[in-house]
Parts: structure tokens; C-alpha cells; sequence
């Protein structure tokens, strides 16, 4: 009765580490519902994450920018897909937008934090959009810098009305988008 109880007590005590399947592809994967034969698999096909790129051009505004969704999977993730990570180059300049609702400031200017990979977490200053749904981070170049080594991901800790909010966002093809990136003036 002992070692019944013994055993118990430690499965109850010792949990397992949390596994993020959220669509069973993994971390910087995700399900390539557009490419899934039915006939032949149960599951959609996993395919690498990619950026979507944006290009605008109306006369008024010209901009190309990279759009990536949060990953469910990535460790710590806290955020569903309400949120996003937008980079442009606009008029030379590169802009990164982080899409939080109701992020926290003192007035319009916040403070928050980015981990690339598993390093330190570095604190970031930002300015919030009108809307309160996001933030622009004030030294963009630095951040492109950092998030162009890593290796697989960056996490963004960034305070909000609830408390904060964690969201992970896989690098994937980033890097092949240098060149576009490069051909309207900014580089990373």
C-alpha cells in the first residue's frame, strides 16, 4: 500500500514538461491545409512557416512589409492569433510593429521585453499606436540585428491590460527576404 501511494504521490508531484502540438507540425511548422490530399491523409501535410509578404504602392503610400502570426507551440506562448509581428520598410526606414491589445504605457511610450532564441531577455522601448492595439518599437534596427542571428525564434514579453502578454514568433524565411528588403533601402 505504501509504494502504491509512493508512486502517487510522485506522479502527482512530477509532471511531465508541457508539449506544444497545438497542429502537430511542431514549432515553426504549420499545416498546409492548401496542398492536403484528403483522400490520401487524415492530417494536412506540415510545411516551414513562412513570412507574408505585403507590398503597397497606391500612389499616396509605397511600402513592402513581412507578416508573421504567433506560434501556439512555441514554448512559454500565451497569445493566440489576435496577435502579429509586421516589419515594413517604408521610406528607408524599417518599422516593427507588434500587435498586443490595450498594451501598457505611460501615456503613449511603454517598455517591454524580447528574447531571440533561448539568450537574455533584453528590454525594448516602444511607442503605442493610436488604436491601443500594438506597439512600434523605438530602436527597430537593433532588434532586426538580433533577430537576424537567431537561430529559431523571438519572444516578445509586453505588458498589458490582463497583466502581459507572451507571444513567439518564428524567424523561417526571414532571412530570404533580405533582398527585398535591401532594394527599397533598408537593410537588416
Amino acid at each position: 500500500m505504501k509504494r502504491i501511494l509512493l508512486i502517487a504521490l510522485i506522479l502527482v508531484l512530477v509532471r511531465p514538461l508541457p508539449v506544444y502540438s497545438a497542429d502537430n507540425c511542431g514549432f515553426g511548422f504549420e499545416e498546409d491545409v492548401l496542398n492536403w490530399d484528403v483522400s490520401v491523409d487524415d492530417d494536412p501535410p506540415c510545411v516551414k512557416s513562412k513570412w507574408d509578404v505585403v507590398k503597397k504602392n497606391d500612389g499616396f503610400t509605397n511600402y513592402v512589409s513581412l507578416v508573421m502570426y504567433p506560434d501556439e507551440e512555441g514554448p512559454s506562448a500565451s497569445s493566440d492569433e489576435d496577435s502579429y509581428i509586421q516589419i515594413y520598410c517604408i521610406k528607408k526606414a524599417i518599422q516593427v510593429y507588434v500587435w498586443v491589445e490595450y498594451p501598457d504605457s505611460f501615456g503613449f511610450d511603454g517598455t517591454g521585453q524580447y528574447r531571440i532564441d533561448n539568450g537574455k531577455a533584453v528590454t525594448f522601448k516602444y511607442r503605442v499606436q493610436k488604436d491601443l492595439d500594438g506597439v512600434i518599437l523605438n530602436s527597430p534596427k537593433t532588434f532586426m540585428t538580433a533577430f537576424a542571428k537567431a537561430t529559431e525564434r523571438v519572444t516578445f514579453k509586453i505588458g498589458n491590460v490582463d497583466g502581459y502578454e507572451i507571444v513567439v514568433y518564428p524567424k523561417a524565411d526571414l532571412l530570404s527576404h533580405r533582398g527585398l528588403f535591401a532594394s527599397k533601402g533598408c537593410k537588416f
